[in-house]
């Protein structure tokens, strides 16, 4: 049985960068994978076939959702220069500090609502 997977970043991400690494804002001896490296595995594990689809859901947030076995589904959502933040939430003070971009186009907590419900 397999499982599925939602994960969503913002590009701009420098607290856990999207392609891996330390980025401005990560912590003292953190260094993170990449984040397809981690949905790799999933993908792989579920035996997800055919091409990806890649879903536009607001002005600056593309999903790409991966079909696979048992009806499950991996997918990457991106917030198109978002940073460390939850989408769609109001900013707090230290991202309103260090310019953190906080999308108010796309809803992460009702995505990952009707996500959760659909599966």
């Amino acid at each position: 049985q397999g499982v599925s997977v939602l994960h969503i970043h913002g590009t701009n991400d420098e607290n856990v960068p999207l392609n891996g690494g330390t980025g401005a804002m990560t912590g003292p001896r953190a260094n993170w994978p990449a984040v397809n490296r981690g949905l790799g595995f999933f993908i792989s594990g579920n035996q997800c076939s055919g091409p990806a689809e890649t879903l536009r859901i607001s002005s600056d947030t593309s999903c790409t959702v991966n079909r696979c076995g048992n009806n499950e589904t991996v997918q990457l959502c991106l917030v198109q220069g978002g940073g460390h933040a939850w989408p769609g939430a109001q900013p707090a003070k230290w991202q309103i500090n260090h310019g953190v971009n906080v999308t108010q186009s796309f809803d992460a907590s009702d995505y990952i609502a009707r996500f959760l419900l659909s599966h």
